[in-house]
């Protein structure tokens, strides 16, 4: 958004002023204006990016602001919400340029305000700087501790929208229901600290803290890991569940020390035959995530350009810095230790195969699927931007854009030697590996009720090895396992239902936003692979509704497409009538008829990677219902597939698939009714009734805390009322019937079904009066 806002109008009477004045570009002494990038640069040195697509736009990103920082002066950097929240130099200094050019009075006196918007006359003819200011708020902010940002949970759009003002001489920022700040808390943790809770209580003042890092691994700061030596000398090695031995952890550590060498070291070491097995341990895979995928200290150009060290030791290790990551520079410079160790890890896979899935080595197994995966990834990164100069080739889009430090298509015998590494690796992962997950999901669908999360997780992997085919090698194979593993879990897994820790990938061992990423990358090529061939497409929809029923009895047919990226049996298209408007139909009913329904149920989304039609589409039961007492009572099991019936403002009705004509229904409270016993307890009760209730409150302490009420006027001579137990923490209120001869005592909790309000009797002072046997009143009732 930096670059945009550079980017000025070629009309100079209605271009953009903020523009020129934020480039420098406007007429007179002006300089450019700039922001920092404040603690991106550390904080991404531990990020897990398992994308080849992020790796490179941490570089382009550091790059760009390597290259502001040289040409805008301190003086001049705006925004600097991290340092402060007060209005700085820069801001006010840009204001006032844009304000003197407009007319506005006292401009940088009141910068502030024009900043927040309180001053409108700013904002509303430049919105994009509100824009910019908001993003750049939002970017530092959310470089924070987790501890210092909104609480973790589902927020709407509208809930990022941010409020400002000015206040006391500092700006105020509301949003996310809170007040927000950029600016890092010393009394609070640093960044990622704790992320390791696997290896203890680690405490430190650093701002960015490694996963593969030996000092944390130890779980104390107090004995910092920096060299072999000092691995020699701890009193305590990490244990890793058993998974490794003594002599292996020291090995391990010390190779940890050395950030530079540590990828072929720690490659090297699991790759061997008798290590291997110990990645089944969750810690040791969150290490080597951490050692492949961790882009470490980055090199700025300057630093490209600086002399060795003189000494050896060095003072520092910014020489060991690199531009573009250490898995990159890896595969620049020395790619045959890593493919030769990834080779080898999935030839043990294979080996540890048993023929179904939930063995004891099913998370081994997994993990090196997915390890090799990500690596290949990398590889054909690195051959696209050689071959064209492509930093991001997905959904169609090619941006030509050099990343730094990465293989250019004059590097033509690096390139070869990379493109054949990955076509090695893909043809294990196609072959050998392809098959055993094959093997595991026909053993699974005969056993559905036990397996079906298993055969999730087999899908997720399948489509991981299928995300990263060349556009140029897509066939049926391909496109039928990627549409199928999509279809499969959207009707099988609840999403973003797993709480996710750091060493934790969730039900399906792959990270839920990893493979959203996937899908959105490869929607849209095939999409246009089937639309290219119907012929192919029907034998491609065919495997692909095998599948997802797990029946290999469907009648084949032709597929025809409904609409772009909607498919359906050629004997179901509806004819073309079917799109046009009835007469007297409004358009609601229009829309719906025509995207929901039409196909007789057997409809192949390639948009949404959906089998069924948006109406009829098969759907894991949610949690709400999962959870019931009520369903568990009646089904007791948790993999029930449902329909949705009809989703109101206030209810929500699934039919149940397989189990005869029933339903499930969920309603919401209904604040706009209230509970038509509550709206005239206005009185005091009457002092007989007092007295009658006297004995039964102090045999009873639960009901001091409520407050009573009379709920409507009563006569004197009354024998019977009504009174209102309203509770002091606005829970659900009682009712009690109060007699005066003979003296009686009933207490009601207020019940609601289907917008109607029930009375349940949970005491009565005298049982005689009663055919209720209750259990007596508590709290909780």
């Amino acid at each position: 958004m930096d670059a945009l806002l550079r980017r000025c109008l070629t009309d100079s009477l209605h271009g953009s002023l903020s523009s020129r004045h934020y480039a420098g570009l406007a007429d007179g002494p002006c300089q450019p204006f700039g922001v920092e990038p404040g603690a991106f640069q550390e904080a991404s040195e531990t990020l897990l990016l398992v994308a080849p697509e992020y790796q490179a736009l941490r570089t382009l990103v550091l790059d760009y602001f390597d290259s502001i920082s040289r040409c805008v002066t301190n003086d001049h950097m705006i925004f600097s919400f991290d340092k402060g929240m007060m209005c700085g130099e820069g801001d006010c200094e840009l204001v006032e340029q844009i304000g003197l050019c407009l007319g506005l009075d006292a401009a940088r006196r009141e910068a502030p305000q024009l900043l927040t918007g309180e001053r409108p006359e700013l904002l509303e003819l430049f919105p994009e700087l509100a824009w910019f200011r908001d993003t750049v708020f939002l970017w530092k902010m959310l470089l924070l501790p987790a501890c210092q940002c909104p609480a973790v949970q589902k927020w709407r759009a509208s809930d990022s929208s941010l409020k400002w003002q000015y206040k006391k001489g500092r700006f105020e920022v509301i949003g996310f229901q809170t007040t927000l700040t950029p600016e890092a808390k010393a009394s609070k943790p640093g960044f990622l600290q704790g992320v390791l809770r696997w290896f203890g209580q680690y405490e430190s003042d650093k701002k960015s803290l490694s996963r593969a890092s030996p000092s944390v691994l130890t779980g104390s700061s107090q004995e910092l890991v920096n060299n072999e030596d000092d691995v020699l000398f701890l009193k305590e090695l990490p244990s890793f569940n058993g998974a490794l031995g003594a002599a292996d952890v020291e090995l391990l550590l010390s190779y940890l020390t050395a950030p530079y060498l540590r990828i072929p070291l720690v490659l090297g070491f699991f790759a061997d035959r008798h290590r291997a097995s110990a990645l089944r341990e969750p810690q040791l895979q969150v290490i080597l995530d951490a050692v492949l995928f961790e882009p470490g200290p980055w090199q700025s150009p300057s630093d490209l350009l600086s002399v060795p060290p003189e000494t050896v030791p060095a003072p520092d290790r910014r020489h060991l810095a690199t531009g573009a990551g250490l898995l990159f520079n890896e595969l620049m410079r020395s790619p045959q230790s890593v493919v030769h160790a990834v080779l080898s890890l999935l030839q043990v896979a294979v080996e540890k195969d048993v023929g179904r899935p939930n063995s004891a080595n099913d998370g081994l197994i997994l993990y090196i699927i997915r390890l090799a995966s990500r690596i290949e990834s990398y590889l054909a990164f690195l051959v696209s931007h050689g071959r064209r100069g492509a930093y991001l080739e997905r959904a169609g889009a090619s941006y030509q854009a050099f990343v730094r430090s990465l293989a250019r298509p004059e590097d033509d015998s690096l390139l070869n030697e990379l493109e054949a590494a990955h076509r090695e690796i893909r043809r294990q992962l196609q072959g050998d590996v392809l098959r055993m997950l094959n093997d595991w999901l026909r053993y699974a669908s005969k056993r559905p009720e036990k397996l079906l999360p298993a055969a999730c997780r087999v899908h997720a992997h399948i489509a991981l090895i299928f995300k990263n085919v060349p556009s140029l090698e897509v066939d049926s194979v391909v496109v039928a396992g990627f549409l199928s593993a999509q279809a499969f879990l959207n009707i099988n897994h609840r999403w973003l239902e797993d709480t996710l820790t750091s060493g934790d990938t969730g039900r399906l061992g792959v990270g839920e936003v990893e493979l959203f990423d996937a899908f959105e990358a490869r929607r849209s090529s095939m999409a246009t692979w089937l639309s290219d061939s119907p012929s192919r497409a029907s034998l491609v929809l065919r495997m692909v509704e095998k599948a997802v029923t797990q029946n290999s009895d469907q009648e084949e047919m032709e597929w025809a497409e409904l609409r772009p990226g909607e498919w359906v049996p050629r004997k179901h298209m509806p004819p073309e009538s079917w799109f046009r408007s009835q007469p007297g139909e409004a358009f609601p009913e229009w829309i719906f008829r025509t995207v929901q329904g039409g196909a007789g149920g057997r409809q192949v989304s390639v948009n949404l990677g959906q089998y069924g039609t948006k109406r009829d589409a098969l759907e894991l039961l949610p949690s709400w219902a999962v959870c019931s007492p009520d369903f568990q009572e009646a089904f007791g099991r948790l993999d029930a597939h449902c329909v949705e019936r009809e989703a109101a403002a206030k209810r929500v009705w699934k039919d149940l698939v397989g189990h005869g004509g029933f339903s499930i229904q969920r309603w919401l409270p209904d604040e706009s009714q209230s509970d038509p016993h509550t709206e005239a307890w206005r009185g005091t009760p009457p002092s007989w009734a007092l007295s009658v209730l006297q004995p039964v409150i102090s045999a009873l302490p639960q009901l001091k805390d409520f407050e009573l009420r009379l709920q409507q006027p009563v006569r004197e001579d009354a024998n019977e009322i009504w009174l209102g137990a309203v509770p002091t923490d606005l829970s659900r209120p009682k009712e009690l019937r109060v007699q005066r001869s003979p003296p009686l005592v009933e207490v009601y909790n207020i019940l609601e079904h289907g917008r109607h309000f029930y009375r349940t009797m949970v005491f009565s002072s005298d049982t005689a009066w009663s055919f209720h046997v209750h259990e007596g009143l508590s709290c909780k009732i």
